[in-house]
Order: structure tokens, then sequence, then C-alpha cells
């Protein structure tokens, strides 16, 4: 047929006329359901990248000075050094403590929230450990707490989290399991908190949780060295003391963790007496002796 379209049936015919027709239609009727779509659907039909798409900065590189500022502000008038936060000597960053977060939070109208991750009890639990006169003891019970602390601001927004653990197997708690329980659950919420609030408000770079447990929980008094006295408003120095049962404690701990063997830890303890506390002194002080240690043999063999 001139002009038209015939099927394979034959069944029917369109026109020129008639096909214009039905494009216009479908046209109009395509224009009107997009202008109805939402934004999500229309970017669904966009035409994607074949690349990843890049990440914007939500803030100006002024809008984060001016942060830092106020943060600096409210670290030099607000916090008490000592109280909120204290400075480990050999140590670049001073530690935060739980008020010193405590405040920071309070500033920015924010608060923690508390999450028990994980959680092992044992009331039963037979433990073996030594002391630090090597000698092998007993205690029972395990008590394992891991926490998720969210910081979250006033309208529900969560800014940021961290997570913390504790169990009594620590060296200072395992001659006393059953009586720290309830400390165990508290440390490790507390690591939690102070772990979401570095992270929350970016203050890494400016304070450590690392060594918090080594100058609070010993409750180590400030010792000033007689040969050369701190400058007028730096901290005073700690020196470790060898007759402090918590010094000794809190020492063994640290050694656990390096996997110093325990037949070690009388003679490092006794050689670290009187330097002050920190790990690289430590660690230095490990190392002295191990090369002491080392050279016996050689000589030995040379007899």
């Amino acid at each position: 047929m001139v002009g038209g379209f015939l099927d394979e049936d034959s069944s029917f015919t369109l026109t020129v006329i008639d096909i214009t027709k039905l494009y216009k239609g479908f046209k109009s009727k395509t224009r009107r359901h997009l202008t109805t779509m939402s934004s999500t659907e229309l970017v669904a039909l966009t035409p994607q990248s074949q690349g990843q798409t890049l990440m914007r900065p939500i803030a100006t590189p002024k809008d984060l000075i001016h942060y830092h500022e106020e943060m600096t502000q409210i670290i030099r008038e607000a916090l008490k050094e000592g109280t909120d936060y204290g400075r480990i000597p050999n140590t670049n960053k001073p530690t935060l403590y739980k008020a010193g977060a405590e405040r920071i939070n309070l500033a920015f109208g924010t608060h923690p929230e508390y999450e028990l991750i994980e959680k092992e009890i044992n009331h039963d639990r037979e433990n073996k450990y030594f002391d630090k006169y090597k000698k092998e003891n007993t205690s029972f019970g395990l008590y394992r707490y891991v926490y998720k602390c969210r910081i979250v601001k006033a309208d529900g927004r969560v800014i940021g989290e961290g997570e913390g653990v504790c169990s009594t197997l620590e060296a200072k708690y395992i001659s006393r399991p059953r009586d720290a329980e309830n400390t165990a659950c508290k440390m490790a919420q507390k690591r939690a908190f102070l772990a979401a609030t570095l992270h929350s408000f970016g203050l890494s770079d400016r304070f450590t949780q690392d060594l918090e447990d080594m100058e609070r929980e010993m409750q180590v008094p400030r010792v000033q060295q007689a040969q050369q006295a701190p400058a007028p408003g730096s901290a005073p120095i700690l020196l470790f003391n060898v007759n402090d049962p918590k010094h000794l404690d809190r020492l063994e701990k640290i050694l656990i963790e390096l996997n110093v063997p325990v037949d070690q830890h009388d003679a490092i303890a006794l050689a670290y007496n009187g330097h002050p506390i920190s790990r690289e002194n430590l660690l230095a002080v490990i190392s002295s002796l191990q090369a002491k240690k080392d050279e016996i043999p050689a000589e030995k063999g040379e007899a």
C-alpha cells in the first residue's frame, strides 16, 4: 500500500500520519513523566562515568583553620593539665584523660552512647600466673568486655565512634579477677570513650590515649630530678621506683606485652630504677641488658 505499512499478517495498516500522531503522543507522555520524577530517579537515568566519583570536601580550608583555632583555645583555656590531660616525659604528645574528654564533649554539645559488643564471663575459670617474685599463683574468674562508644549530637546524629576492651587477665587484675569485674567493665567503656573522642574531633595529632593507664592508674607521685631541674612551666619528670608495688605491677604488664621472659623481669626492674618513665627508656634498658647478656657466652668461650 502506498504511503502506509503492512504487517506480516496484513491485519491492519498504519499510515505515515498515524505513526506521526503516535510519536507525538509518546513524546508528550514521556515529558510529563520526567517532570514528575524525583531527583533520585533522574540521577539513576544519568549516564555514569567510567571512573570512581571524586570525594568533595565538606568544609573550606578557612573553616578548617577556624575549627582548629577554636579547639586550640578550648584546650588552652578550658582543659587543666594534670586533671584533664597529662604529659609523660620523652613523649611527643600529651595524654588525654577521661575528664578532658568529657569537657571537650560538653563544649561541643555531644555525649557518649555505649554498646556492649562482646563479653566473656567465667566465674570459675582457673588462672595461673607468676608474681614479681617469680612465685606461681592461682586466681579464679575471667571477665572480659568489649564496648563501642558513639559520640552523638543533641539531634541524634553520630559524628564518630571508637572501641575499647578490658580483661581481668591483664597483669593488674589477674591476681583478683572476681573483685575487678566491674572495674574491667568500666575500663573498657573508658577506653572506648577516649578513642571515640579522639577520632570524632580529630585530636589524634594533639593527644594520645596509649599511655593514659601508665600515669593515671599508677597514681605515681611527680618526682623532680635533683640533677636537672625542669624548666619553668614544663611538666615534672616521673621516675620509676622499684620499691613502689604499683610501678612494678605496671612494669610487669608491659614486659608481658613485649613477650619478655619472666626470669628477666627483676633484672630489668632494677636496671630501670630511677629512669624517667617512658616506653623509649624502658626499651633502651632492655636492649642494654640483652647486649650485656650476649657478651657473656663469648667471653666464656674465649677463656
